[in-house]
């Protein structure tokens, strides 16, 4: 089996994504003792040199003897989620809320890197009573912004009142080959009008999803590559 991990670790991901068909691992020791442990290379690493051999002598086999290429191998891999959007409160007030959001890039099917990486923060403001909802006197804040650009407050469906504000990552080097090459992190903030505070309800907006004080995994959030 071979992983394709994004960030630092080799425990990253826990579940393999691609497997690698007839290779040759490090094997067994000398006590016929196997581990089958990602971190213990010397049992499960796959290695060229002895690789190159066996595939050497596979071919001259097929070469000597002839054989038949099977049409349904290998079996196509279902392609696993490739951008994880995760996000959490960071802090709470009477008149705004503030998210911490961050996308990271697990493309493996090929691994890619996309020149154009955006997401969506979508609001509901159906709560905010007619004679008061002015989307405009919504100001947005980022505390902290690893984005080319965060917009303002910007219609996505104005007669459902659905508004969103948009993360855009253009011409970013965002690849699955790291901690801190995989990701990035925007901190943006809601404030709003104090007559709207009886009112404002964020837990119907369609982003919030389960977002809560600890990060965890939002797919509410439109990605667009």
């Amino acid at each position: 089996m071979q992983m394709q991990r994004w960030t630092n670790s080799l425990q990253s991901p826990i579940k393999t994504r691609h497997i690698l068909y007839g290779a040759l691992v490090g094997g067994p020791d000398r006590n016929d003792q196997y581990t089958d442990d990602r971190g213990q290379y010397t049992f499960t690493e796959v290695a060229t040199d002895y690789n190159a051999a066996f595939s050497g002598a596979i071919a001259l086999l097929a070469k000597s003897y002839g054989g038949s290429i099977d049409p349904k191998f290998p079996p196509q891999i279902k392609a696993s989620e490739e951008y994880v959007i995760e996000t959490k409160i960071n802090s709470r007030g009477n008149d705004y809320l503030e998210i911490a959001s961050r996308i990271e890039n697990q493309t493996a099917f090929p691994p890619r890197k996309p020149d154009t990486l955006r997401y969506r923060y979508i609001v509901d403001l159906s709560e905010i009573p007619e004679v008061l909802r002015d989307p405009s006197q919504v100001n947005i804040r980022t505390a902290y912004s690893q984005a080319t650009s965060v917009s303002t407050l910007m219609p996505w469906d104005a007669k459902r009142n659905l508004y969103y504000i948009e993360m855009d990552f253009a011409g970013q080097n965002i690849i699955p080959a790291g901690q801190s090459e995989c990701r990035r992190e925007v901190q943006f903030r809601f404030t709003y009008p104090l007559s709207w505070i009886p009112y404002w309800n964020d837990k119907n907006d369609p982003s919030f999803g389960n977002t809560d004080t600890i990060w965890a995994v939002n797919r509410n959030l439109p990605i667009m590559e």
